[in-house]
């Protein structure tokens, strides 16, 4: 299969190329930035559809992150208010948590991908 054709998987580096994959060695992604470009992804996919939608129904319905929740796994959100209220603070569920959920889940993604990005980054130090 794919003879004559150049599709011959080859482990040899190409003549006259330098670098890490020159010589075999390419370095792993780290798995935060990985994980950080998929949430990031998702992010984006979301935003589309909620632009999208935004152009349908000519006006802003921003999908918010608690409405989400309460619709995939609403006990556990339930649970999260009352264990919140009840052991650290109803300020804290009422003044941040709430307002937090209200926001639209791309933002949320957004905010979460690229804080995961810029924690995976390596240090640029000399060995």
């Amino acid at each position: 299969m794919g003879q004559g054709y150049g599709l011959e998987a080859t482990s040899a580096p190409l003549p006259g190329s330098t670098g890490p994959a020159a010589s075999g060695n390419i370095p792993a992604m780290n798995p935060l930035r990985v994980t950080s470009l998929a949430i990031l992804a998702a992010a984006a996919l979301l935003l589309v559809l909620d632009a999208l939608e935004t152009l349908v129904a000519a006006n802003w319905n921003g999908m918010a992150t608690g409405y989400l929740w309460s619709i995939i796994w609403p006990s556990s959100l339930t649970a999260v208010k009352r264990f919140v209220e009840a052991n650290i603070s109803m300020a804290l569920w009422q003044r941040i948590l709430l307002p937090l959920l209200s926001l639209p889940l791309w933002a949320m993604l957004l905010a979460l991908g690229g804080i995961l990005f810029f924690a995976g980054k390596k240090d640029d130090v000399a060995p």
